[in-house]
């Protein structure tokens, strides 16, 4: 799952707009393109929309975990 993925993902489990997801951070029309995956957000954007609602930093990164770790690293966790 890529970053845009997870961000819907969560958005949609906490019943939020894009608009209400970005708010006080970045556009919405940004946002968008992020969940898309036609732009990237910085490492501050991202952990200031975390933040804001109070989405497990842990959580998240557990959702992304398959698509930005190396397989051969993946293989050595229990469990895969």
């Amino acid at each position: 799952m890529t970053i845009g993925e997870a961000l819907k993902q969560i958005r949609h489990e906490l019943y939020l707009t894009q608009e209400q997801m970005c708010a006080g951070v970045v556009t919405r029309s940004f946002y968008a393109k992020v969940e898309s995956g036609r732009n990237r957000i910085s490492a501050d954007k991202l952990t200031e929309i975390l933040f804001e609602h109070d989405i497990d930093i842990t959580y998240f990164y557990q959702l992304l975990r398959n698509t930005y770790s190396s397989q051969s690293k993946l293989k050595d966790e229990p469990g895969f």
